[in-house]
């Protein structure tokens, strides 16, 4: 079997036309040798049984099937983790690939600058005037569609699941990328390569409840965000990010995780100080939620 250049790997939490058309849009791929990976979040809408079939006539390379949510970042590493190949990428189940040469393009820009840490495709509005060129750089770039080389990955290591279910994970890395003296780039008149469904958890009728709560980020994950970003930046914590969580696969065949002894190990140095700085900044936002209620009566 020839190694594969490529994995590419999707992670899925309901939303299955979005994810058909994904998977779909990705088999139609040239130019490229890659391995599909595909981590389903327990998802409750048929997209197991449909992800199921397709594993079994060949047309997704690798299926992990979870027990529970356990969300974006852990589920990508998951994938990202299970076949060592010269680049990987990140594709969310609701970005649909709009040209056949979309990965070998990604694969030719990100080649053309050695201090590339990522190159994407935007999926949100950009400025004209950014798109001069064949890309251009970002302070973070999103995550949906990314490509990152071995090189990048063995410098820094994973996405960072320390914000939960649906947290900010893409700007952490791209935070690491910029200590590393690396750049966060995307490809210019991304409009043409792909198309974002926007199809977002929190108005999807199978929820999960952290996620409705918060739209996908609380006020903790906000403070450790910036909590991270001050270690990174400041040489206090490894710009190398382990994984938090390991998988352990049942006898059902489902994925369960538990908690990496080595990143509690690597981590527990600072953990009081992040905790008294997160529990800070939620009193810090709640008095300024207070003091512009007060100005509104």
């Amino acid at each position: 079997m020839i190694t594969p250049d490529v994995n590419i790997t999707v992670t899925s939490y309901n939303r299955l036309n979005s994810t058909k058309k994904c998977i779909e849009s990705v088999k139609q791929t040239e130019d490229v040798n890659y391995t599909l990976t595909v981590v389903d979040n327990n998802s409750s809408d048929g997209s197991q049984e449909y992800l199921v079939s397709l594993f079994e006539t060949g047309a997704i390379d690798r299926l992990f099937l979870c027990k529970y949510n356990v969300g974006v970042s852990v589920a990508s590493n998951l994938g990202w983790a299970s076949i060592d190949t010269p680049y990987y990428v990140k594709l969310d189940n609701d970005v649909e690939l709009l040209r056949s040469d979309w990965l070998s393009n990604l694969i030719e820009l990100s080649e053309q600058a050695p201090d590339t840490g990522s190159m994407g495709y935007y999926i949100e509005p950009q400025r004209n005037e950014s798109e001069s060129g064949l890309f251009f750089d970002v302070e973070h770039s999103v995550g949906s569609c990314i490509l990152i080389s071995r090189e990048v990955h063995k410098l820094l290591g994973f996405w960072n699941e320390d914000y939960g279910l649906y947290g900010i994970e893409d700007s952490d890395f791209s935070t690491r990328v910029m200590k590393a003296g690396l750049k966060s780039r995307y490809a210019s008149h991304s409009e043409r390569y792909v198309k974002h469904h926007h199809q977002l958890y929190f108005d999807n009728d199978q929820l999960d409840d952290e996620i409705r709560k918060t739209h996908g980020l609380s006020d903790e994950y906000v403070g450790m965000f910036y909590f991270n970003n001050a270690m990174f930046l400041s040489g206090k914590r490894s710009v190398y990010v382990k994984r938090k969580f390991i998988e352990r696969k049942r006898e059902d065949g489902l994925y369960e995780f538990s908690i990496n002894p080595e990143y509690l190990t690597d981590e527990s140095y600072y953990i009081n100080a992040r905790k008294n700085f997160i529990n800070e900044y939620k009193k810090a936002v709640f008095n300024e939620e207070q003091r512009s209620t007060k100005q509104i009566k």
